[in-house]
């Protein structure tokens, strides 16, 4: 069992975890709790150190059926993207995303740019 298998998932209301594969999660729902931080941070931060020590090429993060974040989930994903070295990342994040979903459009081109070598992103 990879360590990343091997994670807790935090349970959140309107918001779900869920693992895909052996290097990916999906991601549903509403993300709006005034500080994700203290609950989907940590997550973030351990499955980043589980793909470290995994090995892996890719962590697949899939977000088609995750509706709303704030701004301070986001920030999630920016931090998520500044732990990969940006010109030689230990493996790259992809995101599949929804383009009907207008947050995930405009947040995810941004976040791309911030380490084009360590970031991917489907859109379907």
């Amino acid at each position: 069992m990879s360590e990343i298998q091997k994670l807790s998932v935090p349970k959140l209301e309107g918001f779900t975890i869920e693992f895909a594969g052996e290097s990916g999660i999906t991601l549903a729902g509403v993300l709006s709790n005034p500080d994700p931080r203290e609950t989907v941070g940590p997550f973030f931060e351990a499955l980043h150190k589980a793909a470290v020590s995994d090995h892996v090429d890719t962590v697949d993060v899939n977000l088609r059926e995750l509706t709303f974040v704030n701004s301070s989930a986001i920030r999630l994903f920016v931090d998520w993207v500044g732990r990969l070295s940006a010109d030689n990342p230990e493996y790259v994040l992809h995101f599949l995303t929804n383009r009907r979903v207008t947050w995930q459009r405009t947040s995810f081109d941004v976040l791309r740019s911030l380490a084009p070598k360590a970031v991917r992103i489907t859109s379907t």
